[in-house]
């Protein structure tokens, strides 16, 4: 994420500089605390309709896309609508052996 340049655009965000501190936490430990877990900005409208519907992923929403999941994370991240369609159509096991797959090729979401 850094390579994308996060680390300038997550200052910009207000909360977002803990955000950022939250993920390189992330990122050195390797455990991935979500949202729906407790972890991000308590204040974060997606995180907020997500555990009000009780959903761990928004692409599983009924309403997704919806105004808290804009155009911009499809543009920072040009894979996540194939990923999240993927996610809806087939199911959490097929998204999970497309992530795999892109581990083991050392892909990350930086290279896009």
């Amino acid at each position: 994420m850094k390579k994308a340049g996060f680390d300038d655009v997550m200052q910009n965000i207000p909360g977002g500089g803990d955000f950022w501190k939250f993920l390189n936490g992330m990122t050195d430990s390797g455990i991935c605390t979500s949202c729906y877990e407790g972890g991000g900005n308590p204040g974060c409208k997606v995180r907020i309709c997500a555990r009000e519907k009780g959903i761990k992923v928004c692409a599983l929403c009924e309403s997704y896309p919806c105004e808290h999941f804009g155009e911009m994370f499809f543009t920072v991240c040009p894979t996540l609508r194939q990923d999240n369609e993927l996610l809806r159509n087939e199911g959490m096991e097929a998204w999970a052996k497309l992530q795999d797959e892109r581990h083991a090729k050392g892909y990350t979401y930086a290279d896009e």
